[in-house]
């Protein structure tokens, strides 16, 4: 198994044997702000989706999680969310 972890900092990976690792990406700094864990993972899925790759059985998992947190959580990151995403994120609380 390889594990990634994203940073600030200078990229690198770290081989642990039988081509296992641990992978450092970089990242702006923004990406580390999240006050909301479900609302970082959401739009780094997002994100890695691209927004042409969405799919309805996407969009509702995300409405499902969605479902567990209130509004408020969530959009405490809206500032760190790109306009598609946070837009998408609105329209599935209404």
């Amino acid at each position: 198994m390889n594990f990634v972890y994203l940073t600030d900092g200078t990229p690198r990976r770290i081989n642990t044997g039988k081509g296992k690792g641990i992978l450092f990406k970089h990242t702006a700094p923004k990406n580390l702000a999240f006050q909301n864990e479900l609302a970082m993972l959401i739009v780094f899925a997002l994100k890695e989706i691209k927004k042409d790759g969405i799919t309805q059985e996407h969009l509702e998992k995300i409405n499902s999680l969605l479902k567990k947190v209130p509004k408020e959580q969530i959009m405490n990151d809206a500032k760190l969310m790109p306009a598609w995403i946070k837009s998408l994120i609105i329209k599935m609380y209404e």
